[in-house]
C-alpha cells in the first residue's frame, strides 16, 4: 500500500473541504446578524493547514493502486465528515459530537437523517452547510477533486470506482478526467435549471437553492420543520418531484441523449426498468388513497403519490405530507422502493435498479437451467453478454449488504420497542433516505436514539454510501499487506 502518496491525497482533498467551509462562512457572514462566523472559519484553518502538511509528503511511488484508491475514500470520507460536523459543534447548534457526526455523516452521504428537533433555529450559515454537504456528497467530493487535480488524473480511477454508485464504472469519453467533468457539467445545469423553476413557484432564492442541493443530490434536507409541506404549493411539490426523478437517472445517460445515441439511451434497460418501477408505484398508492378517502381528489392523491414514490425510490426523503399516518399498503411498498433505490450513476443510494434487474435475470436463468440442464443462457444486458464477475460480485453484493443491514437491525433493536421504528431507521440509514416510520417518520427525527445506535445508524450511512465493500475490506487481514494491486 502506497502510503504517502495515499496521504498526499488525502491532503487535497483537505484543501477541497477548506474552501468549502470558507464559502458557508462567507454565508453565514452576508446574512444578519453579521459577525465572525469562527465555527466555520477555524474548521477551515485546520483543515488547510492539515492539507498543506499531507500534501508536502514525497511519494517515491506515483501509482495508486486499487487498494490505495479503497484506503483514500474511506480515509477520506472519514476526515471530511469530521471537518463538517465541526460547524454544527462549534455553533452550539447540538450539544454533543455525536449528534454533530450524524449529522454530517448524514449530510455527505445524502442520507437526510437528522437528529435536530428545531431546523429552523439554525443560522442561514448553517442551513446552507447542511445542505451543500448533500451537493459535495452527490456525485461524489473525492471525484471532484480528482477531475481538477492534475497529478491523479492518470490513476485515480480507482478512487472514483471505489466512490461511483452501481456495481461497475464506464467512462463516457477515454479521459477520465474529463468524464467526470461533464458528470458535473451536467449536475451543475441540473440544480440550475431546478433553481430556476422554484423560484418561478415563488420561492425565494436562498429556499430555491438549498433544497435543489438535496432534490439533485438526492439528499433531502429541508430547512422546515413541516419539510416541503411548509410550502403548501402543488407547483413546489411538481417541480421537486421532476427533479428527483431526473436525479435518479443514471448521469451517463443524459450525455449519450444529448450527443449521439438518442436511441440507445431511450432503450436503456435500467432506465426502463427505473421508470416502470416508479409508474406503477405511484398509480397503485394513488387509486388506493383515493379509494381509502385518503385525499379529497384522485389528482391530489395522484401528485403526492408521485411526490413520495420519486422521493423514496430515489432515496431523497423529502415529504409533502406525513405518509406515516397513510394505510398500511402504501407505507410497505414505500419501504420495499426504499431498497431499490437510484440508477447506477445516479446521486441516489439503495441497491440500485440495475443490480435488481440482473438477479432478476440471473434467477430466471437459473430456473431455465433447471427445466432444461442442456440448454446454455446468458445473462444479458442492453444486448450485452453480462460478465460472470459481474453476477458474483452483484450477488456478494447482495448478501452483504443484508448481512450488515439485519447486525445494525439487532443492535438498534437494543434501544428501541418499536419494530417499526427499528427497521424503518436501519433501512433508511443504510440505503441513504432519511425518514422512516414510527418514531423516524416525516414529522420526527433521530433524535431519541441513544448515542450507541447514533453511531449504528451513522456506520450503516457510511456503508450505504460506499456501496459496502470498501467498508467491508478495511477489517480483511490482507487488504493492508504490502502489494502493488
Amino acid at each position: 500500500m502506497n502510503a504517502r502518496l495515499i496521504c498526499k491525497s488525502i491532503g487535497r482533498l483537505c484543501h477541497l473541504t477548506a474552501v468549502c467551509l470558507l464559502l458557508a462562512a462567507l454565508v453565514e457572514w452576508h446574512y444578519p446578524p453579521k459577525g465572525v462566523p469562527y465555527w466555520f472559519l477555524l474548521p477551515a484553518i485546520i483543515a488547510m493547514a492539515l492539507g498543506i502538511l499531507l500534501s508536502r509528503i514525497k511519494a517515491d511511488e506515483q501509482n495508486l493502486y486499487a487498494r490505495d484508491g479503497i484506503a483514500v475514500v474511506v480515509f477520506g470520507w472519514l476526515l471530511v465528515t469530521l471537518f463538517g460536523a465541526l460547524p454544527f459543534l462549534l455553533s452550539g447548534a447540538v450539544d454533543s459530537f455525536t449528534d454533530a457526526f450524524f449529522e454530517s455523516v448524514s449530510g455527505f452521504s445524502t442520507a437526510g437523517a437528522s437528529i435536530l428537533r428545531n431546523v429552523e433555529s439554525l443560522s442561514r450559515g448553517l442551513l446552507f452547510w447542511r445542505s451543500f454537504t448533500h451537493w459535495l456528497g452527490g456525485l461524489g467530493f473525492l471525484a471532484l477533486m480528482s477531475a481538477f487535480s492534475s497529478s491523479l488524473k492518470a490513476h485515480s480511477i480507482h478512487v472514483i470506482q471505489s466512490e461511483s454508485t452501481g456495481p461497475t464504472l464506464e467512462k463516457i469519453v477515454p479521459k477520465l478526467g474529463d468524464s467526470v467533468k461533464i458528470l458535473y457539467t451536467i449536475y451543475t445545469l441540473l440544480t440550475g435549471v431546478g433553481v430556476v423553476a422554484l423560484m418561478l413557484c415563488r420561492m425565494p432564492l436562498f429556499d430555491a437553492v438549498l433544497h435543489c442541493f438535496g432534490a439533485v443530490a438526492t439528499g433531502g434536507f429541508s430547512i422546515y420543520n413541516a419539510g416541503i409541506a411548509a410550502y403548501a404549493s402543488p407547483a413546489v411539490e411538481i417541480v421537486l418531484t421532476m427533479l428527483m426523478l431526473a436525479s435518479g437517472v443514471n448521469f451517463t445517460l443524459y450525455y449519450m441523449f444529448v450527443t449521439h445515441n438518442k436511441r440507445a439511451a431511450l432503450k436503456d434497460e435500467e432506465l426502463r426498468f427505473y421508470l416502470g418501477a416508479l409508474v406503477l408505484s405511484t398509480l397503485a398508492i394513488a387509486v388506493y388513497l383515493r379509494v381509502q378517502g385518503v385525499f379529497g381528489s384522485f389528482g391530489e392523491s395522484l401528485r403526492l403519490s408521485a411526490f413520495h414514490v420519486s422521493s423514496l425510490m430515489t432515496t431523497t426523503g423529502y415529504a409533502a405530507s406525513d405518509f406515516n399516518l397513510w394505510p398500511l399498503f402504501p407505507k410497505v411498498l414505500l419501504v420495499l422502493l426504499m431498497f431499490f433505490g437510484g440508477s447506477a450513476g445516479s446521486t441516489g443510494g439503495g441497491i440500485k435498479h440495475v443490480r435488481i434487474l440482473l438477479l432478476f435475470k440471473l434467477v430466471r436463468k437459473e430456473v431455465a437451467k433447471i427445466i432444461h440442464p442442456r440448454t446454455t443462457r446468458v445473462v444479458t444486458l442492453n444486448g450485452k453478454a453480462v460478465d460472470n464477475r459481474v453476477l458474483h460480485a452483484v450477488g456478494v453484493y447482495f448478501f452483504l449488504l443484508i448481512t450488515l443491514f439485519s447486525g445494525a437491525f439487532i443492535l438498534v433493536s437494543f434501544d428501541t420497542q418499536d419494530f417499526t421504528t427499528a427497521f424503518t431507521a436501519v433501512a433508511a440509514c443504510i440505503n441513504n433516505i432519511g425518514p422512516g416510520l414510527g418514531a423516524v417518520g416525516p414529522s420526527g427525527n433521530y433524535a431519541d436514539f441513544s448515542g450507541f445506535s447514533k453511531l449504528v445508524l451513522t456506520a450503516c450511512m457510511y456503508i450505504g454510501r460506499l456501496e459496502v465493500y470498501p467498508i467491508v475490506l478495511l477489517f480483511v487481514p490482507s487488504f493492508w499487506r504490502r502489494s502493488g494491486v
